[in-house]
């Protein structure tokens, strides 16, 4: 089960079941530093791939080079096999913006939701 699913899952948990009696602020306090911490654990992982991913794709655009896939003339006549632009393209990814917003909204929502409950 991803991070995203567990978020959604406890959000709507929380806010589905009825509470049995007053919760204790030791609880409340417990619940948020879990959610916090699982959430960070997870932005972590993603920032740690995303990383992991640019190299691989620097060490692929240097491989690429080498072989002359952006040379023009080289396998076809008067252009490059590959476009000058995919050696930088990927610098443009905004998906791992996205990812961390998400899992920072959805970590908000839990948390204000531990607070609100009775």
């Amino acid at each position: 089960m991803d991070q995203l699913t567990a978020a959604m899952l406890l959000l709507v948990t929380i806010m589905a079941v009825p509470p049995s009696h007053a919760t204790h602020f030791t609880t409340r306090l417990f619940a948020i530093t879990g959610i916090a911490l699982f959430s960070a654990i997870f932005v972590y992982l993603i920032l740690q791939q995303r990383d992991r991913h640019r190299i691989a794709k620097k060490t692929l655009i240097e491989m690429e080079r080498v072989l002359g896939l952006y040379d023009e003339g080289l396998f076809l006549v008067g252009k490059a096999l590959y476009p000058q632009d995919w050696q930088t393209a990927w610098l443009s990814d905004r998906s791992v913006t996205v990812y961390v917003a998400v899992i920072a909204a959805l970590t908000a929502l839990v948390v204000a939701a531990v607070l609100v409950r009775p």
